[in-house]
């Protein structure tokens, strides 16, 4: 355990988080003795969790369900998320147990196949996984693929296993009673939706307005019976909230023998097995070991075995086997496997040959830069009849314009820029280049004409040089 006292909070920590919940906003000076102290967070009563939908747009091939002529419908994702004092006990309680984990990780052979929130991967993003993985596809002259998904992840896992698995990692046989606390915390929390929150105190934009840096007002307080009585508990023995900072190491954590027994599996035919959170790949290079399509069936069927005795949801419509012969992709089913496709991963396509960014990754780029410049149009100061004139010597908020949309980006304090979309598509042209020599690499050439695109929907030049490297 000594490991546990010798960990520090990161430079990053020392910012004063603005976001809005029940507690004000604190430097992590003024309570990391409080934080650290095992006596205190055992009897610590923590904030009720504040929850939204993150809205977002998922792929479909259902054409009914297509909103606006495009392949996609909106979707959304319960996101929970902490008070300031709660989130500085989960972090550092999560970097203790992220700790003993990468060590068990180590010692059993799965350091390279779990690779999301491990915080040792040097700097790695899914950027470079998934330029490792389709490199080694790629070096592949026949290969069988199976890429899947777990279905509802973070609400599926059990917390008898995911207490079981947590003493195993820390190397116990109970839970210390701060650890206990946390646990129950994360497992049995209590939550309440930021409408209902506004709708009590006001809208967080309002109170900011007024001075506020918490949901509170003169005349009402959390314990008042109205608002408590709209916290909601999660009753279930599953399921453990996304958007607190442990619950991804806590879900690395319940997978740990799974991800052991595939891996073990796998690298008997001489494979390769990756889960990044609830998203796993297994490749079977078919000329090594005589290895045939019964015994990549095989690894499939215990894929599925092990997902059922570890309580996991494989997602039927998100898991699919391929097979790679030459420069060609196929999925292998009775209907489609004369049929060339592409594999999904990570954000990243392959057809076999060439390699490029999401497509609706794309999309949504565009979508965003045009109703984003719509909305500047719509300002009362700059209306339509204005915009386009070539007297307006500066473009509304090209700032902002400019930083998301341009390849100038935005300015950090320290002078260097902050990644936007279009810095995200360099650095993964970068790295693929690195990385996966042996693939087309094509992420530029899916936004060579970012720049055209702006210009027309503003109506005039920009100054910004576009660099295509």
């Amino acid at each position: 355990m000594e490991k546990i006292n010798k960990y520090k909070f990161s430079r990053k920590d020392y910012s004063i988080k603005g976001y809005f919940h029940f507690d004000y906003p604190e430097h992590i000076s003024k309570v990391e003795s409080y934080v650290k102290n095992p006596n205190k967070i055992a009897l610590h009563s923590f904030f009720p969790l504040i929850g939204y939908k993150q809205e977002r747009e998922k792929y479909t091939v259902n054409i009914s369900e297509y909103t606006d002529g495009r392949p996609y419908k909106p979707a959304s994702r319960p996101i929970k998320y902490a008070g300031h004092l709660d989130g500085y006990i989960y972090k550092y309680y999560a970097n203790q147990l992220n700790c003993f984990y990468n060590e068990w990780a180590s010692e059993n052979g799965i350091d390279d196949s779990s690779i999301a929130y491990r915080g040792n991967k040097n700097g790695k993003s899914n950027i470079d996984f998934a330029a490792e993985v389709i490199n080694y596809i790629a070096k592949q002259e026949e290969a069988y693929i199976l890429v899947g998904d777990f279905k509802g992840y973070f609400d599926s896992l059990n917390h008898h296993l995911l207490k079981k698995r947590i003493k195993e990692v820390l190397l116990t046989d109970y839970l210390a009673n701060d650890w206990y606390n946390v646990f129950k915390s994360v497992t049995k929390y209590g939550y309440i939706d930021k409408n209902i929150i506004e709708d009590y105190f006001g809208i967080e934009a309002f109170l900011r307005q007024q001075g506020y840096k918490k949901f509170t007002s003169i005349d009402k307080s959390l314990s008042d019976f109205r608002i408590l009585h709209k916290i909601k508990s999660n009753e279930s023995k599953k399921g453990i909230p996304q958007g607190v900072p442990i619950s991804a190491v806590m879900a690395n954590v319940y997978a740990m023998n799974f991800d052991w027994k595939i891996n073990s599996l796998v690298e008997k035919s001489n494979g390769l097995y990756r889960r990044y959170s609830d998203d796993f790949i297994i490749v079977i290079p078919k000329s090594l070991k005589g290895n045939s399509e019964e015994q990549f069936q095989t690894i499939v069927d215990t894929v599925y075995q092990l997902a059922s005795e570890n309580e996991l949801i494989i997602a039927e419509e998100k898991t699919h086997k391929y097979r790679k012969i030459s420069e060609q992709i196929f999925e292998m089913s009775k209907n489609t496997s004369s049929k060339t496709c592409k594999i999904d991963y990570l954000g990243f396509v392959y057809d076999g040959k060439t390699v490029t960014v999401r497509q609706k990754s794309i999309e949504r780029f565009y979508t965003r830069m045009r109703k984003f410049v719509k909305l500047m149009q719509r300002k009362k100061t700059y209306n339509n009849k204005n915009w386009n004139k070539s007297v307006m010597k500066k473009i509304p908020h090209r700032n902002y314009i400019y930083g998301l949309f341009t390849d100038r980006g935005f300015k950090l304090e320290n002078g260097s820029q902050k990644s936007n979309f279009i810095e995200y598509v360099k650095r993964s042209q970068r790295t693929f280049d690195k990385v996966s020599p042996n693939t087309e690499n094509a992420m530029l050439n899916q936004i060579k004409n970012r720049k055209k695109k702006l210009e027309k929907l503003l109506g005039k030049k920009i100054y910004v040089k576009q660099i295509d490297n």
